[in-house]
């Protein structure tokens, strides 16, 4: 799920079929009435009915690659270079936020505060495409071709429905840390930083953010 506020207040919002995704189309339009909202999301259907998602990569074009390449490289990193490639050929200077993870770190250590510059070092395939988009945005905004944004996201809680298979169900530990934010608080915060200008964004921590959340033990979210 992310959004680019293309130069005629057009607002592409990718992934916009999930959870969070609803929600930010929701606040947008509440705060900009007279924006022009693109919602976009592919899903396919299987035999067995069950719902999987797919990247944006045209498979036209990519034809030869695909006997053998990994369909979460297609998801989480081909999808969003193939976007940046074709927006710095149309859409030079358009401005554009990413919703990264705090997968990007790896493994949580008790006591120690991460910040945005503390060195990212990802145990997941997950975590290490993250950070890859994270480094492509980066560039992209120092090539003046993107206005990039990238916002590190806690893990969100809570949301409806049934429980996910989602990464974050890792989360079975009674003391375990998690660093943890609202729906409402990171859509509000996705929402804000569109508006932010780019002369804010300091050369050391780059086009990066970590959204606000706080740290509490599952046991903490139980009680």
């Amino acid at each position: 799920m992310d959004l680019i506020e293309k130069l005629d207040s057009t607002i592409l919002i990718t992934g916009a079929g999930g959870f969070l995704g609803q929600e930010l189309a929701a606040a947008l339009l509440e705060s900009e009435p007279t924006a022009y909202l693109v919602l976009a999301d592919v899903v396919t259907r299987e035999k067995n009915h069950h719902h999987l998602s797919r990247s944006c990569v045209d498979k036209g074009r990519h034809s030869l690659l695909q006997p053998t390449f990994a369909a979460w490289l297609k998801v989480n990193l081909d999808s969003f270079r193939l976007i940046l490639d074709n927006l710095r050929h149309n859409q030079r200077g358009v401005k554009v936020i990413f919703s990264s993870s705090l997968a990007v770190y790896g493994p949580s250590q008790s006591g120690r505060v991460t910040g945005e510059k503390t060195i990212p070092i990802p145990q997941s395939s997950y975590g290490a495409e993250k950070l890859i988009v994270e480094t492509l945005v980066n560039d992209f905004s120092r090539r003046g071709l993107i206005d990039g944004r990238i916002c590190r996201l806690p893990t969100v809680i809570v949301r409806p429905g049934v429980p996910s298979a989602a990464a974050s169900s890792f989360a079975s530990g009674i003391d375990l840390e998690m660093w943890v934010a609202s729906p409402k608080n990171v859509v509000k915060n996705l929402v804000a930083i569109k508006d932010v200008p780019k002369d804010k964004f300091g050369a050391a921590q780059g086009r990066t953010v970590n959204l606000p959340g706080q740290t509490v033990t599952v046991r903490e979210i139980l009680e």
